[in-house]
C-alpha cells in the first residue's frame, strides 16, 4: 500500500469548499512529498464537512466523477454538522478526527512512509454588510464571530493537537484580500478574515509544518450573490461585484498546485493573483481584474 493522503475540508457542500474537494480528487499528482497519481495504489481519503448532507452528497458524486481521470484509490466520508454550534463543536470534531485517525493508523501499518494530512479551514459566512454604525445587534455580531473566528480557530487547534506527530501536516486557511485591506461596509467579514489570518500565521511560528492563508480571488459563488443582493453594500464596490468573477474550480486547482510544489513561506498570505496561472492562461479574469484595480476580492 502506498502512503495515504488525507484531506479534511470544511464548508465542502458548495462553492469553493466543493471546488477544493473536486480538485483534490482529480489532481494529477499527490501533494509533496508523496508519489505521482499514476501509481495505481496511491490512496486518497477525503473527509468533507458541512451543514447540508444533500450538498455533501453532490460534492462526493462530483469528486468520484473527477477521480475517474486519474489512477487513484479514492474514499470519501461525509459529515453533516453545524460548525457554528460551539456547544457541539468538540464532539463533532472528535468524530471526524477519530475516523481520520483510524484510517491513518491503518495506512501506517501497511507502509513505512509517512502519510500526509491536510486540513482546509474553509467554512465561513459573510455576516452583516453595511456601515459600522449600523451593526444590527450584539447577538448578530457575536454569532458571526463565533462561527467565523472562534469555531475556525478551535478546529485548527484541535487538528494540530490530534495529528502533529502523525505525519506530514499542512494547514490551509481560506482567506480573502479583505483580510489585509479595508473596504467600506465589509467590516465584520474583514475583521473575521484578518483574525483567522493572524492566528494561522502565529501557528506557523510554533510548529514544524507549514500553514498557508490562501485568498482564492473573487469567485462566482452563493456568497458573492448574497453580496450583490445587499442594498447596504458600498456604492463604490457595487460595479465590481456585478462583473463576472473567477470559477471556483480554477482557483481550487491553483491551490492544489501550490500545495504540490510546497514552495510558499509558512504562515504567509498568498493571493490567487500572486501565483502565475500555468494551466489556465485563457481564464476570463475581466471581472477579477476590476477587483484587483479596486483592491478587493
Amino acid at each position: 500500500m502506498s502512503p495515504l493522503t488525507t484531506w479534511i475540508i470544511t464548508g465542502a457542500s458548495k462553492g469553493f469548499g466543493r471546488a477544493i474537494a473536486i480538485a483534490a480528487a482529480s489532481a494529477a499528482s499527490a501533494p509533496a512529498p508523496l508519489p505521482k497519481a499514476d501509481e495505481p495504489d496511491r490512496h486518497l481519503r477525503v473527509f468533507i464537512v458541512a451543514r447540508s448532507d444533500d450538498g455533501l452528497k453532490e460534492t462526493e458524486r462530483l469528486m468520484m466523477e473527477a477521480n475517474n481521470s486519474v489512477k487513484c484509490n479514492l474514499e470519501v466520508s461525509r459529515y453533516s454538522m453545524d460548525l457554528s454550534d460551539l456547544d457541539k463543536l468538540d464532539a463533532n470534531m472528535e468524530t471526524i478526527f477519530k475516523d481520520a485517525q483510524t484510517s491513518i493508523d491503518a495506512s501506517k501499518s501497511a507502509t513505512s512512509e509517512q502519510p500526509q494530512i491536510i486540513f482546509v479551514s474553509n467554512a465561513a459566512s459573510i455576516g452583516f454588510i453595511g456601515p459600522v454604525t449600523d451593526l444590527p445587534s450584539l447577538k448578530e455580531v457575536q454569532q458571526s464571530i463565533d462561527f467565523n473566528i472562534t469555531s475556525s480557530l478551535w478546529q485548527t487547534s484541535r487538528f494540530v493537537k490530534q495529528f502533529q506527530t502523525q505525519g506530514v501536516l499542512r494547514v490551509i486557511q481560506i482567506s480573502s484580500l479583505v483580510a489585509v485591506a479595508s473596504f467600506p461596509t465589509l467590516s465584520l467579514y474583514s475583521t473575521c478574515k484578518a483574525a483567522r489570518d493572524r492566528f494561522h500565521s502565529v501557528l506557523a511560528k510554533e510548529v514544524s509544518f507549514k500553514t498557508l492563508n490562501y485568498a482564492p480571488g473573487p469567485l462566482e459563488t452563493d456568497m458573492i450573490n448574497e453580496i450583490r443582493d445587499t442594498e447596504a453594500l458600498d456604492e463604490t464596490l457595487r460595479d465590481s461585484f456585478q462583473q463576472k468573477q473567477l470559477r471556483p474550480i480554477d482557483s481550487a486547482k491553483k491551490l492544489i498546485r501550490i500545495v504540490q510544489k510546497d514552495e510558499y513561506e509558512s504562515g504567509t498570505h498568498l493571493d490567487f493573483y500572486d501565483v502565475p496561472d500555468e494551466e489556465n492562461p485563457e481564464t476570463d479574469t475581466t471581472g477579477a481584474a476590476r477587483f484587483i484595480n479596486r483592491g478587493i476580492e
